[in-house]
């Protein structure tokens, strides 16, 4: 059994242990001799097991620049050494022999590794590696340690294992910070309240064709037979955290597509997926199960097609990519409308600030899509409808969110400092009266 490392804190608001009468009590009060050796009130102690405390590693804590750095920063940084030096101590290794390759373990190990439940979410990664490179970067200069973070991003920055030098806008990007920590991963969609309702037919509990082909499942066995599936007995909706009936807790945000198909809850009767969608034969489906959906729909098609006495190609078929142009057009015309508004009176000063206001056409497309560079949104997806009039866009929007559009424009009306007193049916034609 290796030698664990854990961490403590100093308390200075709390009377210090007793050393004793003998040898240990002519060290003096234990708080004055770690407030001279430039410890404070919160300033983390790095100790093993067995006692055993390097000094090394305890003296960033109380030196430059930890030094001036907030409780909360040293509570977790030293969390993070303290991952790391159990890490490196799996494969026999101190904090001073690490490499390179061993910080491209650790981060592969914290972020992807399978058979690690206590993995984190990329953002937290970033809080490790900034850890570590502050760390190294203090030892290399103290000690003369050669700092392993900086050799990933020098081996990333040369074309190196990951291939991810240089960043989308031309900078040199950290190979050691993972892609998933970019700031702008905020994601949202709407859904209209008609798919919602299809939705809840969906999972009815009596009649719903989730629910039976969960019954089907169930006759046959198949839930009791999957190996390494995991049953969650409970969920915390704030932490989002997944708690397990074997024991122990998982976060739902660093679970990986099929690792969620092998989530299960177990019911009055028998197990359950937790999964939302289901194959036929009640096991939760790929990501990329909807390439069979669509496969599916259009020999449907063509049987009724053929039922009903049609010759040659059918009439009606759908690809996925072709949601996914009809997403993007849908969405054109949405914004189309708020950034060519037809606002009689506007000044370009006023319109410009509307589109300051909700940004690029292209830009706002670009993120709804996935796409790095707006030009592929423009020049790939939306290069035919580019030219088409906002008023014969309007009329491809159905009720309720041609109804949203009308409501926008009412408010990017009034933010601007004018009255709105009509709207035609489209959206596209808009009066303006007296100044508010």
């Amino acid at each position: 059994m290796w030698d664990r490392w854990s961490v403590e804190f100093y308390d200075f608001l709390k009377p210090p242990p007793s050393l004793g009468e003998g040898t240990l009590g002519g060290f003096s009060d234990l708080h004055d001799r770690a407030a001279r050796n430039g410890a404070q009130h919160g300033t983390p102690v790095l100790v093993t097991v067995s006692g055993f405390a390097d000094p090394g590693v305890n003296l960033f804590f109380r030196v430059s620049p930890m030094k001036g750095r907030g409780a909360r920063t040293w509570k977790r940084y030293a969390y993070t050494l303290v991952v790391w030096l159990n890490f490196l101590q799996v494969f026999g290794k101190g904090w001073r022999e690490a490499t390179a390759r061993d910080v491209e373990a650790f981060k592969d190990w914290r972020l992807t590794d399978v058979c690690n439940d206590d993995r984190i979410k990329a953002v937290s990664f970033d809080t490790d590696r900034a850890a570590l490179n502050t760390f190294y970067t203090w030892a290399w200069g103290k000690y003369g340690v050669q700092n392993p973070v900086s050799g990933v991003a020098l081996a990333s920055s040369s074309g190196g294992r990951s291939g991810q030098g240089v960043g989308p806008g031309g900078e040199r990007r950290d190979g050691f910070r993972p892609a998933g920590s970019r700031g702008r991963q905020v994601k949202w969609y709407r859904i209209p309240r008609a798919v919602l309702r299809e939705i809840e037919g969906y999972i009815d509990p009596l009649e719903g064709s989730r629910m039976q082909a969960i019954r089907r499942a169930q006759r046959r066995g198949t839930y009791e037979k999957i190996p390494y599936k995991r049953v969650v007995r409970g969920y915390n909706a704030r932490s989002r955290l997944l708690y397990l009936e074997r024991g122990g807790s998982l976060s739902v945000d660093v679970l990986g597509p099929d690792e969620r198909r092998l989530l299960f809850r177990r019911t009055a009767t028998e197990l359950e997926p937790l999964a939302l969608w289901l194959s036929p034969n009640g096991m939760p489906k790929k990501f990329e199960g909807w390439e069979d959906t669509f496969t599916a729909a259009n020999e449907r098609i063509q049987r009724v097609w053929a039922q009903a006495g049609g010759e040659g190609l059918v009439p009606l078929w759908c690809r996925p990519h072709m949601c996914r142009h009809s997403f993007a057009l849908k969405w054109y015309s949405l914004l189309s409308t708020v950034w060519q508004p037809r606002l009689d009176g506007f000044t370009e000063q006023e319109l410009l600030d509307v589109r300051e206001m909700f940004g690029g056409v292209w830009y706002a497309l670009s993120l709804m899509l996935g796409h790095a560079d707006p030009s592929t949104t423009r020049e790939t997806y939306l290069e035919p409808f580019t030219a088409l009039q906002v008023d014969y866009l309007m009329e491809l929007l159905d009720g309720e969110e041609t109804q949203a559009v009308e409501a926008l424009i009412r408010t990017v009306a009034e933010q601007g400092g004018r009255t709105l007193t009509s709207v035609a049916r489209q959206g596209a034609h808009v009066q303006t009266g007296s100044l508010a």
